[in-house]
């Protein structure tokens, strides 16, 4: 199963209804929930799990040829959908989160990360938690690129810890008046020792 996801400014997300040769603003869709039903018709269903840990309630939409909206609850939810490749979007821990799902078989598992993980991506069961020691001096964004891509916000002053894919990344940030480069192997306990402008 391929995941990726990046988070939305709410005040700057539309979406545009194109005409497709249907009519402009035409499209159909279907609605289900937790339980595993759903309105649809064409490809036989898959069971799939989304496990919210979140800690709050929300809709996930699924979008392909047709819209799929289901309700999520905390914990484990199984629904069927039918296989294939679909963009998803849900409201959670205070951002819009889009991204792209395949769904190949039954009994995979997406997982949505904890409001505390700082990640805010689904768990594609390779997660680890990796800590950035800021030793900046101020606030700033660093950038992930390997397995998954992230933009992850480190506070002033102190280390953070974020739960990623582990795997090979490359990272840049801004800091010192420049941009700062380089590689990393994330795996669990690893920290990310930032420059030090003060040149301590």
């Amino acid at each position: 199963m391929n995941i990726s996801t990046v988070k939305i400014n709410k005040d700057d997300f539309q979406i545009k209804i194109l005409n497709c040769g249907q009519g402009q603003g035409d499209f159909t869709g279907s609605t289900g929930s937790s339980d595993g039903t759903s309105s649809t018709s064409g490809p036989e269903g898959v069971q799939f799990f989304v496990k919210n840990d979140t800690y709050s309630s929300f809709d996930i939409l699924f979008l392909s040829d047709l819209v799929h909206s289901y309700h999520v609850i905390p914990g484990k939810n199984k629904i069927t959908i039918p296989p294939g490749y679909y963009q998803y979007s849900y409201y959670a821990c205070g951002e819009l989160w889009v991204g792209n799902i395949h769904i190949a078989k039954k009994d995979e598992d997406m997982r949505i990360a904890s409001c505390t993980s700082k990640s805010g991506r689904p768990d594609t069961g390779n997660n680890i938690e990796f800590k950035v020691k800021n030793l900046v001096g101020s606030k700033f964004a660093i950038t992930l690129d390997g397995p998954q891509f992230y933009v992850l916000e480190v506070k002033a002053g102190t280390s953070t810890i974020f739960e990623v894919e582990k795997g090979y990344y490359t990272f840049q940030y801004y800091a010192c008046g420049g941009l700062v480069t380089g590689e990393i192997n994330l795996k669990d306990g690893v920290t990310l020792k930032t420059v030090n402008c003060a040149g301590d």
